[in-house]
């Protein structure tokens, strides 16, 4: 069977102008070995993977702290928000987004736990949490990507899916709880109107307009996560 591969859009960050976005040193954390470091790349632009940490909760709370939206990077949207990492039933969220995309949901069953075949870790997706994964990228040069899991954020009493539809898709059809991050107190409106999982349909193309893939589209209260990042 042909594998079937995913490429992060995500853009590689160098290091330093990763430091002056978000405030963070990884000496402070104890990381003095990762001074190698050049760029922060998507988990699955990992090319080889040295070492796998947890992620610290100060850390999770400073990267999410300095999440903007595509139309005003300075509206830090988590800045005075309360996050919490709880362990939910993806069947009670509600999305913003149209689809699931078939490509990369196969995709995660058939490679994502391919990246940690030399660690110890959980198997499988639902019980990950943060990690810190330190490797190579496809030049051989050391890099960092984060690991992320699925972002909820309470809107008007709801639990709606911001970040992670893919995996939260094969948890929930697994009849499988999902370790997630939960945020509230948000003031930032969700950047589209969020529906239960019976108004999403699984498809095999992604529409070509981006108003098309989602309810009730604001683009520019998108959250930049990939401006910091984040990539899943």
């Amino acid at each position: 069977m042909k594998k079937i591969h995913y490429k992060s859009a995500m853009e590689p960050i160098p290091v330093e102008k990763f430091f002056d976005l978000t405030g963070l040193d990884f000496k402070k954390f104890g990381f003095n070995k990762w001074q190698d470091v050049v760029q922060i790349i998507a988990p699955t632009d990992l090319k080889k993977i040295i070492a796998v940490n947890f992620m610290p909760i100060p850390y999770l709370h400073q990267l999410l702290s300095k999440i903007g939206t595509l139309g005003d990077l300075d509206n830090k949207v988590y800045a005075n928000a309360e996050i919490n990492l709880e362990c939910i039933d993806p069947n009670i969220l509600c999305l913003g987004q149209k689809f699931v995309y078939r490509k990369n949901y196969m995709a995660i069953l058939e490679n994502f736990q391919n990246l940690f075949t030399d660690f110890a870790s959980p198997r499988g997706i639902t019980k990950m949490t943060a990690y810190l994964m330190m490797g190579q990228d496809e030049n051989g040069q050391y890099v960092l990507a984060h690991y992320i899991p699925p972002i909820i954020e309470i809107q008007n009493n709801k639990l709606v899916l911001l970040d992670g539809v893919h995996r939260s898709f094969i948890a929930a059809r697994s009849g499988a709880n999902l370790e997630s991050i939960v945020i509230g107190g948000v003031k930032t409106p969700f950047p589209c109107t969020a529906k239960p999982w019976s108004e999403i349909k699984v498809v095999d193309e992604k529409p070509p307009d981006i108003e098309d893939r989602y309810f009730d589209l604001k683009k520019e209260l998108f959250r930049d996560l990939k401006g910091i990042g984040i990539d899943g």
